[in-house]
């Protein structure tokens, strides 16, 4: 059954796992992609949960944990532990932020995506009625 499918059998595009909406799940490109705001023991049992359901559907399983303010070691290394007995290929479990080193094991990808400079995205004509570059020449 291809991931796609299985995305259609979902309630809605985006689901929320608990009451607290700490866990977010929506799937793009056949991949599934997992958003948490928090990592505690319950958010931690739905990944494992999760990834242990589409392992064999999706070639890649995306956990965000860019919202993640704090995470208890005892739980990260209890997900890490978990981790290696879903017979899940390391590559096929991709982390998001920081706190994604806390979570990988060997093999895993953590990616650490760039915060956007606003000021290179400022191309100025210098015709902007309120230009922060300060080019701005009055008729």
């Amino acid at each position: 059954m291809a991931c796609a499918s299985k995305a259609m059998a979902q309630t809605a595009r985006t689901t929320s796992l608990n009451r607290k909406g700490d866990i977010s799940l929506h799937f793009s490109n056949n991949n599934l992609h997992i958003r948490c705001d928090s990592f505690e023991p319950s958010q931690a049992h739905s990944i494992l949960a999760l990834v242990g359901s589409y392992r064999d559907v999706c070639p890649h399983i995306f956990v965000d944990v860019q919202g993640v303010k704090e995470m208890d070691a005892a739980v990260a290394a209890h997900f890490k532990s978990s981790q290696m007995k879903t017979q899940l290929r390391p590559r096929q479990l991709i982390f998001m932020g920081k706190r994604g080193f806390e979570l990988a094991v060997d093999g895993n990808l953590v990616l650490i995506p760039k915060k956007p400079d606003h000021a290179k995205k400022h191309h100025c004509c210098g015709k902007c009625a309120h230009c922060r570059c300060g080019r701005h020449t009055e008729p």
